[in-house]
């Protein structure tokens, strides 16, 4: 399946080698970065909307079906 990125050009534009002050060593590679992009599309689609309870709550709480990123998803 194409995914067809839906994301700031901040993020298109980050590089993708990670600084030495990098969490736990992990480096952002180009790979790392691209599946990060596309399970968080994923995740906010509206395919998973229709199957996430979770989600759906959320989305239910505002009359414009939107939700702030910084709600709490954990």
């Amino acid at each position: 399946m194409d995914v067809v990125p839906i994301v700031s050009e901040a993020i298109e534009a980050a590089p993708s080698e990670a600084s030495d002050s990098c969490a736990g060593g992990v480096m952002l590679t180009v790979e790392l970065r691209d599946g990060i992009i596309k399970k968080a599309e994923y995740y906010f689609s509206d395919e998973n909307l229709l199957t996430d309870e979770f989600l759906m709550k959320i989305v239910k709480k505002n009359k414009q079906a939107f939700f702030s990123c910084a709600e709490k998803l954990v």
